[in-house]
């Protein structure tokens, strides 16, 4: 589970979100998936926010699916 923000508001059911942040900060394995549905609508990940990570020791592992 993590934050997103929408950086392309969706138009004819695409739309594009950045990565923001884990929400659970404690949590070693952290996914990025190539895409997210919110509210019903798919939205294609397509960045990382610069500080999505900062000051987070617990991350042992992260993966980063195709997008």
């Amino acid at each position: 589970m993590a934050t997103y923000k929408v950086t392309n508001a969706c138009v004819n059911g695409k739309g594009t979100v950045e990565y923001v942040k884990p929400v659970n900060k404690k949590k070693s394995v952290v996914g990025i998936p190539a895409t997210v549905k919110i509210g019903g609508v798919t939205y294609k990940v397509t960045g990382i926010a610069k500080n999505a990570f900062k000051n987070n020791k617990y991350i042992k592992r992260l993966t980063i699916e195709k997008n």
